[in-house]
């Protein structure tokens, strides 16, 4: 199976050429219902071979949102949970889950709000790794590593991916339970106590000793509603601290006075006369390195874009890995003003000090010196290119 991608002056295709394949119920029904969740497509036959023309046009690709949207438990959360709803309209119509082609390059999202995400399915058989690893393993690309609940869920999520009989459900749940993980640390609270009918969810002393260490003090008086009884016979609320907790207040108090009798240590030190080994020894000198000029030190290759035209664009700097253009300011790094540029129009990339331009499936297309750039293509660039984001005319330097 080759995935390739063709583009007009209105629309956008990706194109799967399948060298064998026989027609069957499934081809027939899914041109004839316009399934939501689904890509709709036309097929070709050129030089022998079948040709699958699924529309994108206004679409974005799931590995391009990924790369515009930070990821958070929600966002991943929100993937999972449309993909559940999507694997269920595929049910409805009898088709087959494993024809479902699950890539960040095959599975496209709208851009309009709210998300709404469009499935790749093929008619025939194809070969693929277990049900949403290769999305997980490209989101572990892209996390970041310092948010540790983060990435120890990823990771967590990719090893249930790679597991024989996970599903998406399972996936979901997990997210959810780290999603409540997070809200519980955020939080901080105490949790309240409430006496069931039964019994309390108070710890008894005995277990509550063995398990902290901390011994429990003279045992309160409770009312059936779990308010502890006053001298005066008052009931009062109360909040149950956890064995954890408690043991944590014990560390702080004992570091503070741990603390207290250092400082008044260092006070006392302080206050006597300076013995000779108090004295500080001059260090032998040290050969010095020489200096480095700063014309001599090697800079990053830059890329500039200057903009031809008489409407109030500016003039930009590319001094980054990726540098995204379009019309969204915050998730661009040049912010165009024409109606006719996309949110996310195009990007360009440096590697090796060689920069690519790439076309993000934009609406009114990216021009190259004149020619329109296909869509997943990434095209060198050359000193004074001329590059057209729609109807906005750069000049590449």
């Amino acid at each position: 199976m080759e995935i390739h991608y063709k583009r007009t002056h209105k629309d956008s295709y990706m194109v799967i050429e399948q060298d064998t394949y026989t027609s069957d119920y499934e081809e027939q029904m899914l041109k004839e219902n316009q399934i939501r969740s689904l890509l709709s497509f036309y097929t070709m036959q050129i030089n022998g071979k079948i040709q699958f023309w699924y529309d994108i046009s206004g679409k974005q690709s799931l590995r391009d949102y990924l790369e515009q949207t930070e990821i958070t438990l929600d966002v991943l959360d929100q993937i999972v949970l449309y993909l559940i709803l999507a694997y269920e309209d595929i049910h409805k119509f009898l088709l087959k889950q494993e024809r479902v082609c699950l890539q960040p390059e095959t599975v496209y999202v709208g851009r309009q709000e709210p998300l709404h995400m469009y499935l790749c399915y093929c008619p025939f058989d194809i070969a693929q790794e277990p049900l949403f690893s290769s999305i997980m393993e490209y989101i572990l690309t892209l996390i970041d590593h310092k948010q540790e609940l983060l990435m120890q869920l990823c990771y967590r999520l990719y090893q249930m991916t790679l597991q024989e009989g996970t599903t998406l459900y399972d996936l979901h749940c997990c997210i959810q339970d780290a999603m409540e993980q997070n809200a519980l640390s955020q939080n901080g609270e105490p949790y309240r106590i409430e006496r069931e009918a039964e019994g309390s969810m108070i710890p008894e002393e005995e277990s509550f000793t063995q398990s902290t260490g901390i011994q429990v003090e003279e045992e309160d008086k409770w009312t059936e509603t779990g308010e502890r009884m006053t001298q005066e016979g008052e009931s009062q609320d109360i909040y149950y601290v956890s064995g954890a907790n408690r043991a944590l207040q014990e560390i702080l108090t004992l570091g503070q006075k741990i603390k207290e009798m250092i400082q008044g240590w260092l006070h006392q030190i302080g206050n006597q006369p300076p013995r000779k080994e108090d004295f500080l020894i001059e260090p032998e000198p040290r050969a010095v390195e020489p200096t480095v000029l700063l014309h001599q030190a090697k800079q990053p290759c830059e890329g500039k874009l200057l903009y031809q035209g008489t409407n109030e664009e500016e003039n930009y700097v590319i001094r980054r890995e990726v540098f995204g253009i379009g019309s969204d300011g915050e998730k661009n790094d040049a912010c165009l003003h024409s109606s006719a540029v996309s949110r996310c129009h195009a990007k360009i990339t440096r590697q090796e000090n060689i920069f690519y331009i790439e076309d993000l499936n934009s609406t009114n297309g990216t021009f190259l010196n004149g020619k329109m750039l296909n869509y997943m293509q990434k095209y060198p660039l050359a000193s004074m290119d001329r590059i057209a984001f729609a109807d906005v005319i750069y000049v590449f330097m």
